[in-house]
């Protein structure tokens, strides 16, 4: 089971590199990924 945060966290990801480094490896990975809209949401579950 994975987990999708979805929404727009790019003033918090902007303000803190601790945040920022943690949301690019949870993205290169499959269990946990963060996104902007349900659109991109599909992008990568269809891939």
């Amino acid at each position: 089971m994975g987990l999708a945060v979805v929404g727009d966290i790019s003033a918090r990801t902007a303000a803190s590199s601790s945040l920022r480094d943690f949301v690019r490896e949870c993205d290169r990975g499959r269990q946990t990924w963060f996104v902007a809209d349900e659109d991109e949401l599909r992008e990568r579950l269809a891939g």
